[in-house]
């Protein structure tokens, strides 16, 4: 999905950057998509048509085009650099993919060999006619679970997109109540904001979602700031989009600080790294605060992917752990079956 969005940005910036018009930008995009992608930009370009804003057209399809894209398309707008708010989002989608790619292709082995061991640890018991149908499918279901379920959240941490996940939830399952659901999943729950907090305190994995959200905030403020929006507004919408309610809560005082005339930098929280703080605050003292958050982007991505890639070696280890204490527990009651069934036919 994040290279889809990359390609689809990629090439109307492309395209407008060229001097395409906006129509023909569509249309030309539409025509390389396939199924709901085509139908999606199909009908946004016949919105457009009408005069109604592409980012105000984007609202309608909010499973595509998630708030960061329209806000920045938004300030591209405002701006008149519509072409580079796309470009930057590109780039962005081409980033959090590869973070999603280094993770995913380094646990494809050991899923692989979850589900041999899943499948293959009971099948004695279930020779010596220890185990019906029902209760051999019901243990792999049981070991599969519990591998599948930490993984999930894995997946879910990466997307950094929770609050989405609760709207689709809500919608998919009305009868549980969207009181709870939203309790769960909303920005501002604590159920929400204790879940990011410990996130954050996680080995390895902590620091490199903090990395991420980090380059994600710088980018959305340097996209943002250079397209002309108020700095309140940037700050604001910046510290909301990083996509953990724990560290929004460590950058938001710098929005408190700029509303009383003080520099962002002095609202900022003690518990955000030395060196953003720093950075950001030479950034203020010299005038160029929007190159400086360019720069903390590219800094706390690479950082990012670099945490992100000692991750990736380590999940495998801990998945072949896994495997391999699943295996030994299917030894010893394969042993157990061996030993009940030779001692039942010894007492025959």
């Amino acid at each position: 999905m994040s290279n889809k969005r990359a390609n689809i940005y990629h090439n109307l910036a492309t395209m407008l950057d060229a001097g395409l018009p906006i129509l023909r930008a569509l249309q030309t995009c539409a025509s390389g998509l396939r199924g709901r992608y085509a139908a999606v930009f199909d009908a946004i370009r016949e919105k457009v048509k009408t005069g109604e804003e592409l980012s105000k057209a984007m609202q309608a399809y909010p499973w595509l085009f998630a708030s960061l894209d329209r806000i920045v398309v938004q300030a591209g707008e405002q701006s008149g650099s519509l072409a580079e708010s796309c470009a930057n989002l590109a780039r962005w989608y081409e980033f959090t993919g590869r973070m999603k790619a280094i993770i995913l292709s380094g646990l494809l082995l050991p899923l692989m060999l979850i589900h041999i061991a899943a499948f293959i640890g009971p099948v004695p018991r279930f020779a010596l006619g220890q185990l019906t149908w029902q209760e051999y499918l019901w243990e792999v279901f049981g070991i599969l679970l519990l591998f599948y379920i930490p993984f999930a959240i894995v997946l879910l941490i990466l997307s950094l997109r929770p609050g989405k996940m609760g709207n689709r939830l809500i919608g998919v399952f009305p009868a549980v109540g969207p009181a709870i659901l939203t309790a769960i999943f909303s920005y501002n729950s604590p159920l929400r904001h204790i879940f990011d907090a410990i996130l954050l305190r996680l080995p390895v994995l902590g620091k490199a979602v903090k990395q991420l959200c980090l380059s994600r905030f710088c980018r959305v403020f340097y996209i943002l700031y250079n397209a002309g929006v108020p700095v309140l507004q940037t700050m604001e919408l910046a510290s909301k989009i990083a996509g953990n309610a724990a560290l929004y809560h460590q950058l938001i005082g710098g929005l408190e600080a700029a509303k009383h005339g003080d520099p962002i930098s002095t609202g900022f929280s003690p518990a955000l790294p030395d060196d953003f703080r720093n950075l950001w605050q030479v950034g203020e003292e010299t005038g160029d605060l929007d190159d400086v958050a360019g720069k903390l982007a590219q800094m706390t991505g690479f950082t990012a992917e670099l945490y992100f890639e000692q991750l990736a070696r380590w999940l495998p280890r801990f998945v072949y752990l896994y495997v391999c204490i699943i295996m030994i527990i299917q030894i010893f009651k394969g042993f157990q079956a061996i030993a009940s069934t030779s001692s039942g036919l010894i007492s025959f």
